[in-house]
C-alpha cells in the first residue's frame, strides 16, 4: 500500500518539475514557480484546517465515528477541488504566458 502512494506521489513530483520545466523553456519561469509555490501553501493551509479540524474540534464535538461531520468532508472535498482547478488554470496560463 505504502509502495502503491510513494510510486503515486513520485508521479506528481514528476509532473510538477515537467511544468517547472517547461515554464523555463519559455523563458516564464518565475511566475509559473509563484503560482506552484501559491498553490503548495494553499495546500497545506487546506491540510492543516482538516488536521485541526479533526484532531480538536470534532474531538471536543464528540463527532469522531459518527456521521455528524459528514457535511464537513463534503465541503472539505469541495474547497479542495476548486482550489485544485483553479491553481492549475493559473498554473497553466503562465505556462501559456497568457496575462490574467
Amino acid at each position: 500500500m505504502y509502495a502503491e502512494q510513494n510510486k503515486a506521489d513520485l508521479k506528481v513530483m514528476r509532473l510538477i518539475l515537467g511544468a517547472i520545466k517547461s515554464a523555463m523553456a519559455q523563458g516564464d519561469s518565475m511566475r509559473v514557480i509563484t503560482e506552484l509555490l501559491r498553490w503548495c501553501l494553499g495546500a497545506a493551509l487546506l491540510l492543516t484546517v482538516d488536521v485541526f479540524a479533526e484532531a480538536v474540534v470534532f474531538e471536543w464535538l464528540q463527532w469522531n465515528g459518527t456521521t455528524q461531520k459528514d457535511w464537513f468532508f463534503l465541503l472539505w472535498w469541495l474547497i479542495v477541488a476548486g482550489w485544485t482547478v483553479s491553481s492549475a488554470r493559473r498554473v497553466w496560463q503562465a505556462m501559456s504566458n497568457k496575462p490574467n
